[in-house]
Parts: structure tokens; C-alpha cells; sequence
């Protein structure tokens, strides 16, 4: 996960990208270095399984959330560690390539604060509410202001 961001200021807007590929923990990038942590949940297996073998009639993983609370993203996990009050929003999808042509799903999504809180994980689902987290990515507390924003670029490769 990358993230770069520019002088502080209470509109301040941060880029932030999400490999999905188990591993080793990312490195962050915001001036200073911290490590994150992402990784594709079980449920995100089943899901791309599903997906693949019923075509359309799977839900789109495409609602990016965040959280506030304290943990390591697993495989095992099934929410965002302490989901904040801010809505899921739909990230805009498309194919990129990585290795080779379009095998790689990015969906990017903008989520703004809506109060001054610490943002310390994301999740990629598959819908607005409820729903099952695909991908889960935590990383060291991001301090926002009341309508600063976070701007997410979640890429799952398949290779």
C-alpha cells in the first residue's frame, strides 16, 4: 500500500493504494514510513471463486470502508475493525495490468471525514452495509480533521 499526501492543511486529501496480495507487511509512503498490512480474506477467496464460476450473479466487490480500532489484518477476518460512522462509498472499478494485461480489479474511492477521528483500516466489500470483506488492509493511524479525505486505490491481482 502507497500512500502520498500533501502539506497538511483542514481540507487535506491523502492517496493511499492497497496491493491485495498476501504477504509480507507494505510500506507506506507519507513522508515518513510505516508498515500496513493487507491481505485477501477467506471470505475474499470464496468470493472471487463465486464470482468466477456465476459470472453476474455475484455482488460486485466495490463499497470501500474504514475503521478506527486497534488490530492486524488476517485472513480470518469478516469486518472492519471498529467501522466508522462515515458511509461505505462505491469505488469506481476497472482492469489495469500488472504483469500481464488486465490482471489486476482496481476500484478507487474517495471517503471523507466527517469528524476528527484516526483512521488505522480499510476494507473492500461487497455492499453499502453488512456485507462480506473481501480485502483488509490496516496500517498505522491517519489523524483527520473534520473533512479531510482519504483517497483509496485498491488493487486485487490475480496471478
Amino acid at each position: 500500500m502507497v500512500m502520498s499526501s500533501r502539506p497538511r492543511t483542514h481540507t487535506s486529501r491523502q492517496s493511499v493504494q492497497t496491493d491485495a496480495i498476501a504477504g509480507p507487511a507494505k510500506t507506506l509512503d507519507r513522508k515518513d514510513v510505516v508498515k500496513i498490512a493487507t491481505v485477501v480474506t477467506n471470505v475474499g477467496k470464496a468470493y472471487a471463486a463465486n464470482k468466477i464460476s456465476n459470472g453476474n450473479n455475484a455482488a460486485t466487490a466495490n463499497f470501500i470502508g474504514w475503521g478506527t480500532g486497534a488490530g492486524t489484518a488476517a485472513v480470518a477476518d469478516t469486518t472492519i475493525f471498529t467501522e466508522a460512522a462515515e458511509a461505505r462509498v462505491s469505488g469506481t472499478q476497472s482492469r489495469v495490468t500488472t504483469t500481464v494485461t488486465n490482471d489486476t480489479a482496481q476500484i478507487v474511492g474517495t471517503l471523507t471525514s466527517a469528524s476528527g477521528q484516526t483512521i488505522t483500516n480499510v476494507g473492500l466489500l461487497d455492499a453499502s452495509t453488512s456485507g462480506n470483506l473481501c480485502i483488509h488492509s490496516d496500517f498505522a493511524g491517519l489523524p483527520l480533521l473534520t473533512g479531510d479525505s482519504i483517497q483509496f486505490t485498491i488493487k486485487w491481482q490475480f496471478s
